[in-house]
C-alpha cells in the first residue's frame, strides 16, 4: 500500500498491526516509515522510541531514529542511537553514513569524514557516502579532495555543490582508507 502511494490506508493497516500485536517492534517500525513519508516526523519518532522500547537493539530502528533526530536538529542524541546502530549491525552502511551526518552536524569533521568512510569500505560504489564525504572536505575547505568525491557521483555535473569547484584541478580519486582489497567497482587511483 506504501508503495502505491496509498499511505492513509498503509498507517490504518499498520495501527491495526499494532493493536493485534502490541508487543512485536516490527510493527512500530514499519509504522514509523509511513509515518514518514506522510511527513508526521514527531509520530514517526514516537513510534520508533516504542520499537527501541520492545527490542533495544534494532539496528534499523536505531538507524532511522538517529536520522530522524538529527533531521530535528537533537544531534548528541542521534548520535547515541547512530553509534549503537553500528555497533548491533557493522555491515549497516546507512547507519555509519547517518552517523556521518550527525557528526557533521555537531562539527566533528574527523568522526563525520571516519563514518563515510567505513559506509564506502562496505560499499565503494555508495554514492550518498561519496557526496557527504565530498560535503565534509568543502566544508573544510578541503576543495580538491571534495571534488574527487563529487565527481565519484553519477549525478556530478548537476550537483550545485559542485559546479562551483569544477575549475579546480581533479587530483587521483583518494580511496577510502579502509582496510580492504579494491573490488571491481572501485575507483581507480
Amino acid at each position: 500500500m506504501a508503495k502505491e502511494g496509498r499511505l492513509d490506508e498503509a498507517v490504518e493497516k499498520r495501527e491495526q498491526a499494532v493493536q493485534l500485536k502490541p508487543d512485536y517492534a516490527e510493527v512500530y517500525y514499519c509504522l514509523s516509515k509511513v509515518l514518514n513519508q506522510l511527513g508526521r516526523r514527531d509520530d514517526a519518532i514516537a513510534s520508533l522510541r516504542h520499537c527501541l522500547q520492545l527490542q533495544p537493539n534494532h539496528a534499523g530502528g536505531c538507524n532511522n531514529l538517529g536520522l530522524s533526530l538529527t533531521e530535528a536538529k537533537a544531534f548528541h542524541e542521534a548520535v547515541i542511537l547512530l553509534q549503537h546502530a553500528v555497533r548491533v549491525r557493522p555491515d549497516m552502511k546507512e547507519a555509519h553514513k547517518n552517523l556521518g551526518l550527525a557528526y557533521t552536524d555537531l562539527g566533528r569533521f574527523d568522526k563525520a569524514e571516519a563514518s563515510f568512510q567505513q559506509a564506502l569500505c562496505l560499499d565503494s560504489g555508495y554514492v550518498e557516502a561519496h557526496s557527504n564525504l565530498g560535503n565534509n572536505y568543502k566544508e573544510q575547505g578541503r576543495l580538491e579532495e571534495a571534488l574527487a568525491f563529487y565527481q565519484l557521483a553519477p549525478e556530478y555535473p548537476t550537483r550545485p555543490v559542485a559546479r562551483g569547484l569544477t575549475q579546480l584541478r581533479h587530483p587521483a580519486c583518494p580511496m577510502h582508507g579502509c582496510n580492504r582489497s579494491p573490488g571491481p567497482d572501485d575507483p581507480v587511483p
